[in-house]
């Protein structure tokens, strides 16, 4: 039985003080899926509710309905359940509680996927279903609207491929780990889930061998190769063992060098993502040192620039901010997890400039303002528009937000969250600064340059954005967009508009679902429980407040807001708007 000899990366006691999600967060589509089924990331609340029929839709445990939802308008959904995300705070509580009807649902649960659903074997059989895959993803899902790909009623053949199998073998071998001391597992049954696991490890090795070229940022690829380093650690001492080391340090090396910015931020730009991928790699950093073998040298160094951004990027409620793809973390857990070598202490107060993202942050004594001019990052990317866009807090309370983001199967999610409008950002003639076909594919994106924070004299910290857009409603636009924040904590936004004639512009501003406002006498009064802001507004010529109703993604949940928008003509030359934000 190997499992005896397992040790996972991560501590029981860190295991057993967290949340399983809060120490493995998911990636975006993983995340918005969870949070609709099972609304909690807290393991006992998951146990509890599954037990009470929140995987209903999939059928009832033990026998899961893997291929139910295998269709391009539900793969978010049959990507969450066939990574198995679910099994592993079951198998948890078991190991909290020792109740052994729960292991038996637990090992019934994954061995009726086992028996029910075998891999493609073999170099062909599985080079043929990779190429099938991704000619059918690329020339549909990614390319095509929601109401377009709904029409295909084809089997998508997800189980097998990319992410999935990765992750049963992290989700699989956790809850064999907490399963391991059951006496209602007999000794067939471990062998047989040993197998699946080899079974599981043989298929990626052969793809990423075989069929996969290295990709920056591709952080499906990276998922894939821990999973090597997992069966590689369960597997320690056979000769198999050693293949899937090799294929999986290849790999994981590859990332680790290559998908981060020198400035410690993933690639994507997307805190949950930087998030979901750190911890590839400090899971494989903790395997290196538990069962010997190398990783680049530079691994803890890169390890702890992600980790210096994971804190830098915490809010005053300690979740994460959002940018792009992505939702709020809770950070507690996942800075905790970090090696000893690596891990940060959170700063309440300070300024930070990530150059190479391009993003901004400033926090004081319950204030946070973040500043989104972050780089393009490619087509099929986690990519938003909308930049030289803000999210702001004053007295531990949100007032400005991004918009957030949806599950990916939702049709709200390309025809409002990625777009420019769901930002605090600009509209010239109603178009934001980039426009998109289909739910991936971005026609035009904006290229910016910015300053570092600059101390003034007057101890305010102030820094500059410009940006130009290829949006044909954006031609001979220059936007330069400064803030300022003063040392009482007020806010002043400058915009600089270089138009060549006559232009309509919006100045949006997206409010968290909890603030109330009042438009009255040229300003904006706001409040968020007992903080209060007072918006003011400078311009060339008279402005038309409004509000327009919105969506924003928090909580875990889609809720209604509000956006304030700023509407004035632009004429040719130069136009300045100035936005003052004060708290009472």
């Amino acid at each position: 039985m190997k499992i005896t000899d397992f040790s996972p990366p991560l501590s029981d006691r860190l295991l057993k003080e967290y949340n399983f999600f809060e120490l493995y967060p998911f990636d975006g589509g993983g995340n918005f899926i969870h949070m609709e089924i099972l609304g909690t990331v807290d393991d006992r609340e998951i146990f509890e509710k599954i037990k009470n029929g929140a995987l209903n839709d999939f059928g009832t445990l033990p026998e899961i309905a893997s291929r139910r939802f295998e269709f391009w308008r539900t793969i978010e959904k049959s990507c969450w359940i066939n990574r198995y995300y679910f099994i592993v705070p079951l198998a948890k509580r078991y190991w909290l509680t020792k109740d052994e009807s729960i292991a038996v649902l637990v090992k019934d649960t994954m061995l009726n996927f086992i028996r029910g659903n075998k891999p493609p074997q073999g170099k062909e059989e599985i080079g043929n279903h990779i190429r099938r895959v991704y000619e059918n993803r690329d020339s549909n899902y990614n390319s095509k609207t929601i109401e377009e790909y709904s029409l295909d009623e084809h089997d998508v053949e997800y189980i097998w491929f990319d992410f999935q199998p990765a992750s049963r073998v992290i989700h699989f071998l956790y809850s064999m780990y907490f399963l391991k001391d059951s006496p209602s597992v007999s000794s067939a049954e471990w062998e047989e889930m040993e197998n699946s696991i080899k079974d599981h490890a043989l298929l990626i090795m052969t793809g990423e061998k075989h069929f996969n070229k290295l990709k920056i940022s591709d952080n499906h690829q990276s998922v894939r190769s821990l999973a090597l380093l997992f069966a590689a650690a369960f597997f320690n001492g056979a000769d198999i063992a050693s293949e899937f080391l090799s294929e999986g340090i290849r790999i994981a090396s590859f990332h680790i060098l290559n998908d981060y910015f020198n400035d410690g931020v993933l690639k994507e730009v997307s805190p949950s993502y930087h998030f979901f991928e750190t911890w590839h790699m400090r899971d494989a950093y903790l395997l290196s040192r538990q069962y010997a073998f190398a990783l680049p040298e530079e691994a803890s160094a890169i390890l702890k620039n992600a980790g210096l951004f994971s804190s830098a990027i915490a809010q005053p409620d300690s979740t994460s901010a959002v940018i792009n793809d992505g939702y709020a973390l809770k950070l507690e857990g996942f800075l905790a997890s970090l090696p000893d070598d690596c891990r940060v202490s959170g700063e309440d107060s300070g300024h930070s400039y990530f150059p190479d993202a391009g993003l901004a942050v400033f926090r004081d004594a319950g204030t946070y303002l973040l500043f989104d001019f972050s780089c393009f990052t490619g087509q099929f990317s986690h990519y938003h528009g909308g930049k030289n866009s803000f999210t702001y807090w004053a007295g531990n309370k949100p007032f400005f937000i991004d918009s957030g983001c949806c599950n990916y199967d939702n049709p709200l999610f390309a025809k409002w969250f990625k777009t420019p409008a769901a930002h605090s950002s600009l509209l010239i003639d109603g178009c934001g600064d980039a426009a998109l076909e289909g739910t991936y594919k971005w026609l035009y994106f904006p290229d910016l340059c910015h300053t570092p924070w600059t101390k003034e004299a007057d101890d305010s910290q102030i820094i500059s954005v410009s940006l130009k857009s290829p949006v044909p409603e954006w031609k001979d636009i220059e936007w330069e967009r400064k803030i300022k924040v003063s040392g009482d904590r007020h806010v002043s936004i400058s915009d600089r508009i270089i138009a060549a004639g006559s232009k309509k512009l919006t100045f949006n501003f997206v409010l968290h679902p909890d603030v109330s406002y009042d438009i009255r006498d040229g300003e904006v009064f706001l409040s968020n429980g007992e903080t209060e802001l007072t918006m003011s507004f400078c311009s060339w010529s008279e402005a038309v407040i409004d509000r327009l109703p919105c969506k924003a993604y928090i909580g875990g949940e889609l809720k209604n807001t509000f956006r304030i928008t700023v509407s004035l003509m632009a004429v040719g030359g130069e136009n300045i708007f100035c936005t003052i934000i004060k708290v009472k």
